[in-house]
């Protein structure tokens, strides 16, 4: 692991700035960080204290400054292309690194962080569009129930906090609007008490004056609560076929509608609406909507016959 020595600091034994690579072994907690997670990263037992800096470049690229791409990818069009990462900018990485630097001092998991910095991920590389929100764009489940995602009474009380000291906090006021609203919920995974203490204590790195023991073993919580409605909402029309498995079945209503399983797939045949016209020697297959080709036919025919 490549860490710059300007982002190491001294230990309080009072020993001068250490250039040494400490030994790592912890991975980040957040799973969508495929790549990452094989990765080694800085924890709060290193034998050198790091700074926000260094534990960020640790935890989220590999450990050194070369993992950052020198223009952050843009937009949703390159999803999966990349590890989410990639789409940080430098105020996110910013933020990230105050984060970082306070979850050290205080004694909290890096994994609370490692959650927010895989939401920021997730909401930079996605445009913040590609999740629904559930309370402007209603959803169903598949009996027509409608779904709403909410938060706990302590998540919301939480959340209140982290938009009244939003200022406290260079993470991005809209990725805060985007997480902090209940109709992204089922996109949920970070602790908002974790963060409400970050603010609420100035958002400083260097804040030492409090000890986040309730936070020193990462705990992972249910973060959005799922409930469907008593009464069918939405009425699904009845499928012309049903795949389950991959395996197709043809409905009453397809069979009606003309489809059948050809090979295993539903095709649905041509109706055989068609009216036979012959005149002299002219046969056509005109279809019964189509009076004016009909007429056509019968025209061309008469004037077969004449020659």
């Amino acid at each position: 692991m490549e860490i710059n020595s300007n982002l190491l600091t001294a230990q309080n034994s009072g020993a001068a700035k250490s250039t040494a690579t400490p030994t790592v072994s912890d991975s980040t907690g957040a799973a969508a960080y495929a790549s990452t997670s094989a990765q080694s990263t800085a924890t709060q037992g290193d034998s050198v204290t790091l700074s926000g800096e260094a534990i960020m470049l640790s935890r989220l690229y590999g450990g050194s400054e070369k993992g950052i791409p020198a223009t952050p990818l843009v937009g949703s069009k390159d999803v999966g292309a990349a590890d989410p990462v990639m789409w940080l900018n430098a105020d996110d990485r910013s933020a990230l690194s105050d984060l970082y630097g306070y979850a050290q001092q205080t004694g909290a998991d890096l994994h609370y962080v490692d959650d927010i910095a895989f939401q920021l991920a997730y909401y930079r590389q996605t445009a913040g569009t590609v999740v629904s929100n559930w309370t402007t764009n209603p959803m169903y489940d598949m009996e027509g129930h409608r779904l709403t995602s909410s938060f706990s009474d302590k998540d919301v009380a939480s959340a209140k906090v982290i938009q009244t000291n939003s200022n406290n906090t260079k993470l991005d006021k809209g990725f805060l609007n985007y997480i902090l609203d209940q109709g992204y919920g089922q996109n949920h995974i970070m602790n908002f008490q974790f963060l409400e203490k970050f603010v609420t204590d100035g958002s400083s790195a260097n804040n030492t004056n409090s000890n986040l023991t309730e936070f020193g073993t990462y705990a992972v919580n249910p973060r959005s609560i799922v409930t469907a409605s008593k009464d069918v909402e939405f009425h699904r029309p009845e499928p012309d076929f049903i795949s389950t498995n991959g395996v197709f079945t043809i409905t009453a209503k397809g069979a009606k509608n003309g489809f059948v399983l050809v090979d295993g797939q539903p095709i649905q045949q041509q109706k055989a609406n068609s009216v036979e016209v012959k005149n002299g020697h002219l046969a056509a297959n005109i279809e019964k909507p189509s009076f004016a080709k009909m007429i056509l036919a019968m025209l061309k025919a008469r004037l077969l016959n004449r020659t």
